[in-house]
């Protein structure tokens, strides 16, 4: 039996080799944390009031979209808890536009929402130009 000495010297490759089955369930995957400098689409501030529909029209919620990009929007709706419902399938209203899109992530701050299809250049502008806010920091 080894003794306690013997498993402060175990190397890292040893350790998860005894984790076993265990340690490949619950092995923690890697986040990768989005930045400005490694996202598919440039994200532009913006307030423009819009409907999320879940499933076939069961759940809608009503909120904000406080980002846009070609890619998709960040959702704000206006309830005060946020489920976690990544992965879900939804129908996106704002800015007179209806798309289709998935839930990627659940934040304090709201949804983020990829679209299906992205957007065309010029419709990403009207939105922009529309509601999108100023950077003050300029």
């Amino acid at each position: 039996m080894p003794t306690q000495q013997h498993y402060a010297h175990e190397t890292s490759q040893e350790m998860k080799q005894k984790a076993g089955l265990f340690g490949r369930i619950f092995r923690r995957k890697k986040k990768t944390i989005l930045t400005a400098a490694n996202r598919r689409h440039a994200r532009y501030p913006c307030s423009c009031i819009g409907k999320v529909s879940i499933g076939n029209r069961a759940l809608t919620l009503d909120g904000l979209v406080t980002e846009v990009a070609l890619g998709g929007i960040k959702f704000r709706p206006a309830k005060v808890y946020l489920l976690d419902m990544r992965g879900v399938q939804v129908s996106i209203e704002f800015g007179g536009l209806k798309v289709v899109g998935k839930i990627v992530a659940t934040r304090p701050d709201g949804y983020g929402i990829a679209f299906f299809d992205q957007l065309e250049e010029n419709t990403l502008d009207e939105l922009v130009s529309e509601f999108g806010i100023e950077n003050d920091e300029d």
